[in-house]
């Protein structure tokens, strides 16, 4: 599958203007030094754009899921990739705000995505807004991540938020206030 494929290489992307003006995604494989089943030389680009799915070629995030899937944060929504093409989650499918200011995998595979207007989690199909992120106090979303305890966190424009045993944000004990 398509993990396996990208076990091998390390992606970067660049936004590059072609001559004709059309913004175009490269994705650069890079060799790991140490891995004798890769050929030598010089390897090819590979370009991404509309005609593989991606619409919004303003990547702010990527990472990877454990089932090997490609997920890529623009500011047009996220797009997950299958080795073939992109498709794209948007308002349509229960994102707050397609703007996607921060975009986090767990180990277990938990997709959320930090948006202008809140936070999103993955859930089988479709985004769900996180409870309590209605709130005017949980708005852009800067920052997402778990500690070692599981407990999730927000850094967002107003503070620090840490997720309650309800699901729903509050601020983080002893913030002294401020962006996080």
């Amino acid at each position: 599958m398509f993990g396996v494929w990208l076990r091998y290489f390390a992606w970067a992307l660049w936004l590059v203007l072609l001559g004709d003006g059309a913004p175009t995604v490269y994705a650069a494989p890079v060799l790991f030094p140490d891995d004798p089943q890769l050929p030598p030389g010089r390897l090819s680009f590979r370009s991404y754009g509309a005609e593989a799915g991606l619409g919004n070629l303003a990547a702010t995030f990527m990472a990877q899921d454990p089932q090997g899937f490609l997920w890529v944060a623009t500011q047009d929504g996220v797009y997950r990739y299958d080795g073939t093409r992109f498709r794209r989650y948007g308002r349509d499918e229960g994102l707050p705000s397609t703007y996607i200011t921060a975009l986090w995998i767990g180990q277990s595979g938990d997709l959320w995505v930090g948006t202008e207007r809140g936070p999103a989690q993955l859930r089988g199909d479709h985004f769900e807004s996180v409870p309590g992120s209605a709130s005017p106090a949980v708005d852009r979303v800067n920052g997402v991540g778990r500690d070692g305890g599981g407990t999730l966190w927000l850094a967002t424009a107003t503070g620090l938020f840490v997720q309650r045993d309800d699901g729903a944000f509050s601020i983080a004990p002893g913030w002294p206030g401020g962006e996080a």
